[in-house]
């Protein structure tokens, strides 16, 4: 094989690999400073930083719900692939890290939601993801932060 065919053939194999349906994405990550109470009179006990947001009470779970960004609104699959990154602390006694993902509409209405929870110690990531979501719609994750327990960042891929 001469140069030029070599050439071209390695220009097809390389554009064929770019255009790959399954190398596109729509990822997007947010600090867990975007969290933030969902009740007012609880937000004396959430710290936000460029650490993330941290329930700062050593007695009392905090919920927090953290609004993320779509930028990708003729996509009516939902998710591909969300992740919460926390760490749950060994002062959080009994109670569960727990984070719920919902698809909303314009109107704040529920289109699905997925939950997951994480009962050990230390640093995780939780995976959830959602299979609907609406033009104008919009997600959350809602997470109930055990105390001393924090949510650090989320990754979202949403489905293009």
């Amino acid at each position: 094989m001469n140069r030029q065919h070599l050439l071209i053939t390695l220009l097809l194999t390389a554009s064929a690999w770019i255009a790959t349906p399954a190398q596109a994405a729509d990822v997007m990550t947010f600090p867990g400073s975007i969290c933030h109470a969902s009740d007012p009179s609880q937000a004396g006990k959430i710290l936000r930083s460029v650490a993330g947001v941290q329930n700062t009470s050593s007695t009392t779970a905090v919920m927090v719900n953290c609004p993320l960004v779509r930028d990708n609104h003729s996509n009516f699959n939902g998710t591909d692939l969300v992740r919460v990154y926390a760490y749950r602390s060994s002062s959080a006694g009994a109670t569960s890290l727990q984070c719920t993902l919902s698809s909303r509409n314009s109107d704040g209405g529920s289109v699905a939601s997925n939950t997951a929870s994480y009962s050990g110690i230390g640093s995780t990531f939780l995976t959830m993801d959602v299979d609907a979501s609406t033009f104008g719609g919009y997600y959350v994750v809602s997470c109930y932060l055990p105390p001393a327990s924090s949510i650090r960042g989320i990754y979202l891929d949403e489905v293009l």
